[in-house]
């Protein structure tokens, strides 16, 4: 962001962070360590346009599955057609075909965490830093 956006200066603390998961059915689980460890006949499926998915997948060369939604996702990990899924805590606790079925856990730890930041205008900045001196 700092390249297309040259007049905003990220804030240097997170405002929000959350953690991404990989979630199999029981009996596919695998010990989590790094994108590296998830099995070479694994297929990953996800909702598409995450970008780091697509960039481990490429660099770790692990097959993916893109869909519309968590809602296909879920579907095919239930149906056996995809072995692992990827999303937050939250995400997966808030789908109704999580909390019916029982058969679906998340391996832990987290395969990365995810920090979000805030940006300021170079304008509110120069303008902030005037108004403590005052």
């Amino acid at each position: 962001m700092d390249a297309k956006y040259s007049s905003l200066i990220p804030v240097a603390v997170s405002c929000f962070s959350h953690d991404v998961y990989l979630y199999v059915k029981a009996g596919k689980e695998f010990k989590v360590n790094g994108w590296q460890s998830i099995p070479h006949d694994y297929v990953i499926g996800y909702r598409k346009g995450l970008q780091y998915i697509e960039r481990a997948a490429k660099k770790y060369e692990i097959s993916i599955y893109p869909l519309v939604n968590l809602d296909q996702v879920l579907g095919l990990i239930i149906a056996d057609k995809i072995d692992v899924a990827v999303g937050t805590e939250r995400l997966f606790a808030l789908n109704n075909k999580v909390r019916q079925k029982k058969d679906i856990v998340m391996l832990q730890p987290a395969i990365e965490r995810h920090h979000f930041y805030s940006y300021l205008h170079k304008k509110i900045e120069i303008f902030y830093r005037h108004s403590i001196k005052c």
